[in-house]
């Protein structure tokens, strides 16, 4: 038996060095994202309390309660909205280019039909929150759903490739 040429084993230490680099370079990307998202959570939920503070302060009773309507209306929307295909996207084991178009029409129309349903109901659903009042805020709570819908796809893609710091 004869041994195998010198560079069937320097090939096999490249292979190793470029998958080590690979992993090295993924756990640097993950841990620049998570550092990105830790930072953006904390900076929008900070500047949430404070905008609230600053608005609680400005506002009379009965128009924090319309704000209150309002702020609940879009907590429910942007649950219910595109999150889950954002995050079904982010882990599908497809290439998102392949998807993407179809995604994204998908995203759209049913934030659409959100955004619908909320201009259609805003009155039942002020109403039933107690604030009459808060229709009105209900209604352009709409054009959030919209942009849901727009921005679902492409959030997939920089949350796929670690790029939080875009997002925030």
């Amino acid at each position: 038996m004869t041994a195998p040429p010198a560079w069937v084993g320097a090939r096999r230490e490249v292979r190793t060095r470029k998958s080590q680099n690979r992993t090295q370079s993924l756990s640097a990307n993950v841990r620049h994202a998570a550092a990105w998202s830790i930072g953006g959570t904390l900076v929008f939920k900070i500047a949430g309390i404070a905008a609230t503070a600053i608005v609680a302060r400005i506002l009379t009773r009965q128009d924090f309660g319309i704000f209150a309507v309002a702020t609940t209306v879009y907590t429910i929307v942007s649950a219910l909205g595109g999150s889950s295909l954002t995050m079904s996207l982010t882990r599908a084991d497809v290439r998102l280019s392949d998807i993407a178009p179809t995604m994204w029409t998908y995203s759209l129309g049913t934030n659409l039909l959100v955004a619908g349903a909320l201009v259609f109901f805003a009155q039942p659903i002020a109403a039933s929150l107690g604030s009459t009042d808060g229709a009105g805020p209900i209604r352009v709570m709409a054009i959030v759903a919209i942009l849901d819908g727009l921005t679902g796809v492409p959030a997939a893609q920089l949350i796929r490739d670690f790029r939080q710091s875009r997002i925030f």
